[in-house]
C-alpha cells in the first residue's frame, strides 16, 4: 500500500522551539521547516504505527544533521525509505557573521557624554568652545551628565546658587553647539568616594551613618538647583537624587524624596525630571534597589533605572543582563550611567602605547548592548584638571587642547548609533575567532558594526553578511590600530548580494556602516 502510513508524527526542538514536521507519505517526505543549520536541532520525537521500526535511529542525526537525511521505516512485510528534508537548511559558514536586519532587540534611547566633575574646569581651557564643539557638536550626543554639589547650600538657609555659574556657563556652551543637547544630572559623590566625607550638608543628612536624614530638606535642596538651571536656560531633563550612595539614599527615601520634589516643581512651575535612579557603583546594588522600589510601591516614579559596573568583586562577570531583566520586567529602561572611552588612564596627555584600553572598553561596550542596556553616559571625554589623568579631549589649565586616538573612536562609534533610533541586532557568529567581538545596529536606512579584534593575529576573509533589506554598492569601513594614525583610516568596500569581506589588524577596532 503506497500511502500506508508509517510515521503519524515528527517533532524536533531547536533549544526551547518545538517544530512539528509535515509528513507526505505519497512522496515519503518528511518536511522541516524553521530550521538553518541542523547542528540547531537539539531533541526528536516521533510516533510510528504499531510494528513499525526506524533504521537509523533519528537520534544519532543529532550534531551531524544534512540538509537531507535518509530514513528507512520498515515492517514485517513492508519498508519505505523517507527523506527527511531541512526546507530552510542553509550551507554552514566559515568565518562569517550574519545579521538578520528584522530580529531587532532593544532601541538605543540615548547615549550621552559626562562633565559631572569637569563641568568647571571646562571654563579654564584657553578655547572652551573649541572642546564644546569637538565633544558636543561634531559627536552627536543626546544627553550631556552634569553634577550638583552640596556647596550649593553648606549652611543651611544660605543659598549660594552662584556657586554653579561656571557650570552653567559650560552648559549654555554646550546648547549653543548643540540646541538638542539634554541635561542629566546626578549627585557629586567624590566626597565619599574619596574621602569617607558626606556627600550632602550635614542639616540634611548626619552620615553616622545617617541615624538622621531629613527627605523634605533634601528635596527642597534639589528643588532650587532644578529651579536655577530652568531659569538659565540649561533645564534638567534627567535626575538621579543620588549618585553611587545607595547605602544612604536607599529606595524608600528615594520615593520620599522623589513625592516631595515633584510637588515643589509644580508649586514653582518647575517641569519635572524623569527619575533615573540609583547610579549605583555596582549592577548587583542596583538589582537590588530596582526591587526595594517593587517592594515598596515606587517604580511608577521612575522612567528608567541606571548603573555602573565599577564594583571589583564583580566587574568582569558583564552582570548587566542581571539589572536588564530587572528594570524590563517593569517595562522600564535600563541604563549604562558612567562606561568607558579607552582613553587610557594616567598617561599625561600622551597616546598609550597600545590599544588595550580601548579593546577593554568596546570589548564592554559588546556585552551590555548585548545584555539589554538602552543607552549609555561615556565618562569624562574631556579632562578635569589632573594632569596625569589622559582623556579623549586633553587639556591642561589655560592651555590648548587636543584630541587623542580614543576620541576619534568614541566619535566613529556614538555618530554610528546616537540619535537615529537604532536597534541592537544580534550577530550570528560562524566560526569566527573567540577573540573577536562584534555588536551591531539598525535602524529602516543603515546597518552600523563595531568589531573588536582582541587576537595578536590579523583576521583575514572575514565575511560579513546581512538579510532583510537591500543595500547600497559601498559600504564605509574605519579601522583603528597601533600602526595607523590617531585619526583611523576610512575607506569603502564593496558590497555584493548583500555582503562584503573585510580584515581585521591584529588588536583593532573597525566600524561599518552599511546604507540600506
Amino acid at each position: 500500500m503506497m500511502n500506508e502510513v508509517l510515521i503519524s508524527s515528527f517533532t524536533v526542538w531547536s533549544g526551547e522551539q518545538k517544530i512539528d514536521a509535515v509528513i507526505d507519505n505519497e512522496q515519503q517526505k518528511i518536511m522541516i521547516s524553521g530550521i538553518e543549520d541542523g547542528n540547531q536541532i537539539t531533541n526528536i520525537e516521533y510516533a510510528l504505527t504499531s510494528g513499525v521500526t526506524l533504521y537509523p535511529e533519528p537520534h544519532t542525526f543529532l550534531n551531524n544533521w544534512k540538509k537531507e537525511m535518509n530514513l528507512v521505516a520498515r515492517t514485517t512485510d513492508n519498508q519505505k525509505v523517507y527523506t527527511i528534508v531541512l526546507k530552510d537548511y542553509e550551507k554552514p559558514l566559515n568565518n562569517a557573521l550574519k545579521i538578520k536586519l528584522d530580529e531587532r532587540k532593544q532601541q538605543i534611547m540615548l547615549v550621552g557624554g559626562d562633565m559631572e566633575r569637569s563641568q568647571f574646569f571646562l571654563q579654564k581651557a584657553a578655547v572652551p568652545e573649541e572642546i564644546a564643539q569637538w565633544c558636543f557638536q561634531d559627536i552627536h550626543f543626546d544627553v550631556c551628565r552634569v553634577s550638583y554639589d552640596k556647596k550649593q547650600e553648606l549652611e543651611e538657609g544660605k543659598k549660594n546658587l552662584a556657586f554653579y555659574e561656571d557650570a552653567v556657563k559650560s552648559m549654555q556652551l554646550l546648547r549653543r553647539v548643540n540646541p538638542d543637547i539634554q541635561f542629566w544630572a546626578t549627585m557629586k559623590s567624590d566626597y565619599n568616594g574619596y574621602n569617607n566625607e558626606n556627600n550632602l550638608p550635614d542639616w540634611i543628612c548626619d552620615y553616622k551613618p545617617t541615624t538622621r536624614f531629613d527627605c523634605d530638606k533634601y528635596a527642597i535642596f534639589l528643588a532650587d538647583y532644578l529651579e536655577y538651571m530652568q531659569q538659565n536656560g540649561v533645564a534638567i531633563k534627567y535626575l538621579a537624587v543620588a549618585k553611587e550612595w545607595v547605602g544612604v539614599i536607599n529606595a524608600e527615601r528615594a520615593r520620599q524624596i522623589i513625592v516631595r520634589l515633584n510637588k515643589e516643581c509644580v508649586a514653582r512651575d518647575v517641569v519635572k525630571p524623569l527619575y533615573v535612579d540609583p547610579a549605583s557603583w555596582g549592577i548587583t546594588q542596583g538589582v537590588n534597589f530596582i526591587k526595594s522600589a517593587e517592594e515598596i510601591g515606587s517604580l511608577d516614579l521612575y522612567y528608567g533605572f541606571s548603573t555602573h559596573n565599577l564594583n571589583n568583586n564583580e566587574h568582569d562577570k558583564f552582570l548587566y543582563e542581571t539589572f536588564v531583566a530587572e528594570a524590563n520586567k517593569h517595562q522600564k529602561y535600563a541604563f549604562a550611567d558612567e562606561t568607558g572611552t579607552g582613553s587610557g588612564g594616567r598617561t599625561n596627555g600622551e597616546e598609550p602605547e597600545t590599544l588595550a584600553a580601548l579593546l577593554d572598553a568596546y570589548q564592554e561596550k559588546t556585552e551590555y548592548y548585548k545584555d539589554g542596556i538602552q543607552g549609555e553616559i561615556l565618562f569624562e571625554p574631556f579632562s578635569r584638571g589632573v594632569n596625569s589623568e589622559t582623556r579623549a579631549i586633553y587639556f591642561k589649565k589655560g592651555e590648548q587642547a587636543k584630541r587623542m586616538r580614543s576620541y576619534y573612536v568614541m566619535q566613529t562609534f556614538v555618530n554610528g548609533i546616537a540619535g537615529k533610533d537604532m536597534y541592537y541586532v544580534p550577530a550570528h557568529i560562524y566560526n569566527v575567532k573567540p577573540e573577536v567581538h562584534v555588536m551591531a545596529f539598525v535602524n529602516d536606512d543603515e546597518l552600523f558594526l563595531a568589531l573588536i579584534n582582541r587576537s595578536q593575529d590579523d583576521l583575514e576573509g572575514l565575511s560579513v553578511l546581512w538579510e532583510g533589506a537591500f543595500s547600497h554598492e559601498k559600504a564605509e569601513q574605519t579601522q583603528f590600530d597601533i600602526s595607523l594614525p590617531i585619526e583611523g583610516q576610512k575607506e569603502e568596500l564593496d558590497i555584493t548580494d548583500n555582503s562584503l569581506v573585510v580584515s581585521l589588524s591584529s588588536e583593532s577596532i573597525t566600524f561599518l556602516k552599511i546604507q540600506l
